[in-house]
């Protein structure tokens, strides 16, 4: 039971947070006037949608396997995810330097904080339906036990 819950935490996480980001990925991309060296940037859309899915899937994964270890309600997942979507923007504009501050630079940064915050609120709400499914799975499983031993 414990097993199930920690393993589908994650991973309940990393598919909630995973959709998010590359949605703001795609957006991002796609709405970008610009040309580069491989064309209009609204074509690497898809391509950023799948890579804006990927670094989702492995954040949502930590921010899932964090929110179902404490597992301190809704409210606590909201908070944390925002705060982990903050050092998320902190890495970024660590790494990459200070970005030339336009709407669209800021906004794509600043994302990250709400969708950290629904995310962790998400993964917050899925991981005691796990739970509570696992539970009740197993309950049956005993129940269909002791009456084959009692037959």
């Amino acid at each position: 039971m414990k097993i199930i819950r920690v393993l589908l935490g994650p991973v309940a996480g990393a598919l909630i947070t995973a959709v998010f980001t590359a949605f703001q990925f795609w957006v991002v991309f796609y709405t970008d006037p610009s040309t580069g060296f491989l064309g209009a940037m609204k074509d690497l859309a898809p391509l950023a949608a799948i890579v804006g899915g990927i670094c989702g899937l492995i954040a949502g994964a930590v921010l899932g396997l964090f929110l179902t270890l404490l597992q301190r309600g809704p409210v606590f997942g909201a908070v944390s995810g925002a705060i982990f979507g903050f050092a998320v923007a902190l890495l970024i504009v660590a790494l990459e330097g200070m970005p030339e501050w336009s709407i669209r630079g800021a906004g794509f940064i600043a994302a990250f904080v709400p969708i950290g915050a629904v995310s962790g609120l998400l993964t917050s709400l899925v991981v005691p339906v796990i739970a509570s499914w696992a539970n009740s799975r197993d309950d049956r499983y005993v129940e269909l036990n002791l009456q084959t031993k009692r037959s």
